[in-house]
């Protein structure tokens, strides 16, 4: 055999190795993405990390957030008077091989705002209907502790 023969087969042995291990990569990315999961509901912070360790490989990750008021990227939520339905989307790195996955996720609403709420606009009601407001001495001397 030749050099040149031997440079050849000697190249194309490189590039199926590199191919074999980016299979390899593309083949991880697709199982931890596959496994990786998300509460559909959540009323409490969800654990989005940057980093993550599968099968002895660091696996890098980058989220979105479709509405970062109710779920920043870092995972902390923000409850309102409402349920918030939000998109995330985790862009997952291994070397050179990314892939995304999406999920939806719905912030459940803060019940306890509804019941300030409530109690406000009942208030602003008897407020509304008791134009005259009385205060005694009594009101005044606890505001003043």
């Amino acid at each position: 055999m030749n050099k040149k023969s031997k440079f050849l087969i000697m190249m194309l042995a490189i590039f199926l190795l590199l191919g074999l291990v980016g299979c390899g990569k593309q083949k991880t990315l697709e199982s931890f993405l596959n496994e990786l999961q998300l509460a559909e509901e959540t009323q409490t912070d969800l654990d989005l990390k940057t980093t993550y360790q599968y099968r002895n490989e660091t696996i890098k990750a980058v989220w979105t957030s479709s509405n970062e008021k109710a779920v920043e990227i870092n995972g902390i939520i923000h409850r309102i008077d409402r349920d918030q339905q939000v998109i995330l989307i985790v862009e997952a790195s291994l070397g050179d091989k990314t892939m995304k996955k999406t999920f939806k996720v719905t912030v459940i609403a803060d019940k306890a705002q509804e019941v300030v709420d409530k109690i406000a606009s009942t208030m602003a009601m008897e407020q509304e209907e008791n134009s005259e407001i009385k205060v005694s001495v009594d009101s005044v001397f606890l505001l003043a502790i």
